[in-house]
């Protein structure tokens, strides 16, 4: 057997190729690409849960405000005391362009019960269509209590 001889040993050394420039410039290519579409993705979840927060706000109001609106006796509530509810302060300050709306209709066909519409309007930004949460309940009049 022969010992392997310096040069050979070089010629090995100099055949072992490393990432070449190209390479190296395809896969910067392609990390910038992935960074720039994760960074849009982050701002399309952050913009989301925003959304969804306003949301949750807007529903939140509207069920606050039914909730007082059923706990007044039948007889008292009217739609001018309906009128004269207003946001609270709170959601005012997370919808500040927000419009509550309250309407209490007497059903013709039903003497005894009352139909309540609850609705927040919001605009999400100012680019983007009004957005709405809207509650409804029917309040009946109990038995044994006088029209």
């Amino acid at each position: 057997m022969t010992a392997p001889t310096i040069n050979n040993q070089k010629s090995k050394i100099k055949n072992a190729s490393g990432f070449t420039l190209l390479e190296v410039s395809v896969a910067g290519a392609l990390l910038f690409v992935l960074m720039v579409v994760a960074v849009q993705m982050l701002g399309w979840v952050a913009s989301e849960r925003r959304a969804a927060v306003r949301r949750q706000w807007a529903v939140q109001e509207a069920a606050n405000v039914m909730e007082r609106l059923t706990a007044q006796p039948f007889e008292r509530l009217s739609a001018d005391q309906a009128a004269a509810i207003e946001l609270s302060a709170a959601t005012r300050q997370v919808l500040p362009d927000a419009q509550l709306e309250v309407n209490v209709v007497d059903e013709p066909e039903q003497p005894i019960a009352k139909r309540l519409v609850v609705a927040v309007e919001w605009r999400p930004r100012p680019d983007q269509p009004v957005a709405r949460v809207a509650i409804t309940s029917w309040m009946y009049r109990h038995e044994g209590t006088e029209p």
